[in-house]
């Protein structure tokens, strides 16, 4: 009986009906709509956590368009350590770099928890691997702190904030900014 009460009602909505269509369209925009804080919990930010190397990273959500699996990557012969090769993403051929040589890490090979984690910034896209996606996690913004000085060098040109935890939130502006990660260049 409940479910023949429930297709009644909805047999009752005419989509041609400009009332209804007007309460749809107003409810599409409200959707739709960015949010304003871009966390659902006021004072708080949202961040998509990685592991790279043993240690974690973090690029806040809205600089990271995608997290992929580990795509077949084309080496280029003569490039920097950090430059991995090529890879097909989504039509387009990008670059896939990986921050262990410019952190002084050791070098590691894809496995099946590997993700890619696809920047753009501007002219510049870019795959960047990563050993794991942890996830998006929410922390309140008192629960980050300025980079320390003792940070390495290496990483201090990227990262903006660190978490009690250690987490470095990474910055992808000044990521895709440096000049010294273009193929040619160390």
């Amino acid at each position: 009986m409940k479910k023949q009460e429930n297709t009644e009602s909805m047999q009752r909505l005419d989509p041609t009906d400009p009332a209804t269509l007007m309460v749809l369209k107003a409810r599409t925009r409200a959707l739709a709509a960015p949010s304003d804080t871009g966390s659902p919990v006021q004072g708080a930010s949202r961040i998509l956590v990685f592991e790279l190397g043993g240690q974690r990273f973090a690029f806040p959500t809205n600089q990271v368009d995608r997290v992929l699996l580990s795509p077949k990557i084309f080496p280029l012969p003569g490039t920097p350590a950090h430059i991995l090769g090529v890879a097909n993403i989504l039509g387009e051929i990008l670059p896939i770099l990986d921050l262990r040589p410019l952190l002084g890490m050791e070098a590691a090979l894809a496995d099946a928890n590997a993700r890619l984690l696809l920047l753009e910034h501007g002219a510049v896209k870019l795959g960047l691997m990563a050993d794991s996606v942890e996830g998006i996690l929410e922390f309140p913004e008192s629960s980050f702190h300025p980079t320390p000085p003792t940070l390495q060098r290496s990483l201090s040109r990227y990262a903006t904030l660190v978490l009690l935890d250690g987490t470095v939130l990474l910055d992808r502006n000044a990521l895709l900014g440096d000049q010294s990660l273009a193929a040619g260049r160390e």
